[in-house]
């Protein structure tokens, strides 16, 4: 079973490999120490989501702001 957060843990590291790199190579991108410093987070912050491991949503917000991209909830 998955852990609660680990998809979105995958998605931002999609997300942050595709940073900046239409192609999706994952030798381009942005690292995850950019990415915190973008977001204005310590890299621990977007360590801990890209393992599943953490869920503040401002924190979520940020990195996705930083990467481009806006979080939207929709009713299903």
């Amino acid at each position: 079973m998955r852990e609660p957060g680990s998809e979105m843990g995958g998605i931002i590291r999609q997300l942050r490999h595709e940073h900046n790199n239409p192609f999706g190579d994952k030798a381009m991108g942005i690292s995850q120490e950019q990415l915190a410093k973008k977001a204005g987070l310590g890299i621990n912050i977007v360590h801990l989501y890209e393992i599943g491991r953490c869920k503040p949503w401002e924190s979520l917000e940020k990195i996705l702001d930083a990467l481009g991209y806006e979080l939207e909830v929709v009713r299903k």
